[in-house]
């Protein structure tokens, strides 16, 4: 039987729901720079994207399997997620990243 889960979607579909909106794109790809993790804030200063936007792209990544929460931090009587990077076990994160980096010809190595 097959499994119908986001984090289960064809390849191709990932891919094109990636590049279905550049903010996401840059986001995904963004993270990709960041080995260790990067903060939310600090990502939506560098892209010139609200903190509410980056965040919302990064739920929507992470539902999909492709991004998760390094880190979490208290505020209060609250956790909050601190820091995001991309999901390690998701053995397709390489051949996206490849395929986005030639797509939307960006500069960095990953």
């Amino acid at each position: 039987m097959e499994n119908h889960l986001p984090g289960y979607i064809d390849f191709e579909l990932k891919y094109d729901f990636i590049c279905s909106n550049k903010n996401r794109a840059v986001i995904f790809y963004a993270l990709a720079c960041y080995k260790n993790g990067i903060q939310p804030e600090k990502l939506a200063n560098l892209l010139g994207l609200s903190h509410r936007t980056v965040l919302y792209h990064l739920d929507i990544l992470n539902y999909y399997g492709l991004a998760e929460v390094k880190e979490y931090r208290e505020r209060g009587y609250k956790l909050i997620r601190a820091l995001w990077g991309l999901n390690t076990k998701n053995k397709e994160i390489q051949k996206l990243l490849r395929k986005l980096k030639h797509a939307f010809n960006f500069k960095e190595r990953v």
